[in-house]
């Protein structure tokens, strides 16, 4: 690997122009679609243009640039608080600039340092795969040495990189493509996106097939048995979506119901695995605890502690003064962001996918108890608690390509701290300038997500007994599922169901799911038939269908602000 710099001049600067630019342009999207790709491919080929090309210095290296994604990525990960932000505008709450400036930098860089303590026991021990992070350690290992082994890696990521840049054209853009190609109401079909193949084919057979599984047993039998018992029609009602029902539109409405087990099963999943493997854990805070200063390429357990302290009563304050809530509900916050995060870096691990909107839903039912009648209280909580999971699976993320490229963690910690208030900074003053533009919940700016955490806000607040028919009964069962496989996990991973899989499979259109897993099933042949040429053409592909279709994702939502399209 060329050169051990990681820190430079050249390099903090284009750190923080990187960084300025993909937060200011992530806003617009997360209000206009609701679901983003990643950021971290697009911030390292933007590294590698700013270092690369622009300043024309081709000593750069791998870890280098991996330093500049890692800052750009944690500040656009604080545009998930843009939903939050748009339900509160919705519902008559006025957030100042400087409000949301300090609201989303003490949140984030607590999800940054709850994070960190995690990163030995998920990417060392567990060794979780976290598809967008291998792939973008591979970008960045092609764009180094784009020569011999790595010029064939090349060839591959940039033929397929064009592919799913053509692709995501025709669908997006020209409506050639269909997307997704199916009539089904209850949206069981394929979807021609590569970068769900790509996934796929990162991730692995035995989550990928769990998935399929979970997927068909719950849109092809469960759905249409909701329906057919009255109780579809029955959660249309609940949530206000009748019209949606009527039309046959039964996905969108069943979500509703389907949410409530799928979340349940991560849940308790995710906090069980965590829970058996305690002596792993114990371990791996005694060695952050052996350096006592940050001497190494750890982050001290002493930084750690202090930073999340002095994060949360930050936290309180501005919540009390912004938003008059009480301290002990900010504390609460905290404390159930520790679970949420834990689940939604496992399930990115697995899935690639982490369902922080739909986590952050589940806390909404929680405050709609504790803070009954106080819809504020609910949405800016909820809300803490989800942007603090988001941003420490963004950073568990980055870790993992870190680990590949063998960056200094301590390194990665100081350019997310970096990220995060240049990115708060970029919501502060784009998101005033969006809504004056375009407002919000409108056809340009629909804030689906956003309409979504409202509507959930004022039916939770009324009490748990405005659950769907029958979901309380299915989160029961899904609960004593997930404990069982949690155990399982531990003594039997290869056999063992992945829960994340299932949980994501029930939640996501099964379009998209059967192309992941045909991905799995791709890349399992590929590796069984062809097992030298996979181990060289295999990765860089998949990460080509990720980086293209991810690069495009970013840039035809501005070509189209600009009027180019």
């Amino acid at each position: 690997m060329r050169g051990e710099q990681e820190f430079t001049v050249r390099n903090v600067i284009a750190m923080v122009v990187v960084t300025v630019i993909v937060s200011a342009s992530y806003p617009y999207m997360v209000l206009k679609m609701g679901i983003v790709p990643g950021m971290s491919i697009v911030s390292a080929l933007m590294a590698y243009l700013a270092i690369g090309v622009v300043l024309r210095r081709h000593d750069y290296s791998a870890r280098e640039n991996n330093l500049v994604q890692v800052c750009a990525t944690s500040g656009t990960s604080t545009a998930f608080m843009c939903t939050v932000i748009a339900a509160l505008d919705m519902l008559g709450y006025v957030v100042s600039p400087a409000l949301v400036f300090f609201w989303i930098t003490a949140s984030c860089l607590l999800g940054v340092f709850l994070a960190v303590p995690f990163r030995k026991h998920y990417i060392e021990v567990e060794q979780l795969r976290f598809a967008d992070g291998v792939a973008t350690a591979e970008t960045l290992r092609v764009l180094e040495a784009p020569t011999g082994e790595g010029a064939k890696k090349a060839k591959g990521l940039a033929l397929s990189g064009v592919c799913a840049i053509t692709c995501t054209w025709l669908r997006d853009v020209s409506g050639i493509i269909a997307d997704p190609l199916t009539t089904n109401a209850y949206f069981v079909g394929v979807s021609p996106s590569l970068m769900l193949l790509g996934s796929g084919m990162l991730i692995g057979i035995r989550v990928c097939l769990w998935m399929l599984v979970a997927s068909l047993a719950t849109w092809v039998f469960l759905a249409p048995w909701l329906v057919a018992n009255g109780i579809g029609q029955a959660t249309a009602d609940r949530f206000g979506m009748t019209p949606h029902f009527a039309k046959e539109l039964y996905y969108p409405v069943l979500m509703r119901w389907v949410m409530w087990p799928a979340t349940v099963l991560m849940v308790s999943a995710g906090i069980t695995a965590f829970i058996v493997r305690w002596q792993l854990v114990v371990k791996t805070f005694r060695s952050l605890s052996s350096f006592a200063y940050g001497v190494g390429r750890e982050v001290s357990l002493r930084t750690i502690v202090i930073g999340a302290v002095v994060m949360t009563i930050a936290l309180a304050i501005v919540q009390y003064v912004g938003f008059s809530i009480h301290p002990v509900v900010t504390v609460l916050g905290v404390v159930l962001s520790f679970p949420l995060m834990l689940v939604g870096i496992r399930a990115a691990g697995e899935t690639n996918i982490a369902p922080v909107s739909v986590l952050g839903s589940t806390t909404q039912m929680i405050f709609g108890a504790v803070t009954p009648g106080d819809i504020g209280a609910n949405m800016t909580a909820s809300g803490t608690t989800g942007s603090i999971a988001a941003n420490a699976t963004d950073v568990m993320m980055d870790f993992k390509a870190g680990h590949l490229l063998g960056s200094t963690p301590r390194k990665m910690v100081i350019a997310q701290c970096i990220g995060v208030p240049l990115g708060a900074l970029m919501v502060a003053i784009t998101y005033p300038l969006l809504k004056e533009v375009y407002g919000i919940g409108t056809e340009t700016l629909p804030a689906p997500t956003a309409m979504k955490w409202k509507a959930f806000a004022e039916l939770l607040n009324q009490g748990w007994h405005m659950l769907p028919p029958g979901a309380a009964f299915a989160m029961g069962i899904a609960a004593v599922v997930g404990v069982v496989i949690g155990i399982c996990e531990k003594y039997w991973p290869r056999w063992t169901p992945s829960a994340m899989g299932i949980g994501i499979a029930m939640l996501l259109p099964a379009y998209m799911i059967i192309v992941i897993a045909l991905g799995g099933i791709i890349g399992a042949i590929a590796g069984g038939m062809m097992r030298r040429k996979s181990e060289t053409y295999l990765v860089p592909t998949a990460c080509g269908f990720i980086a293209g279709e991810s690069l495009m994702g970013v840039a035809i939502p501005l070509l189209k602000v600009l009027g180019v399209v």
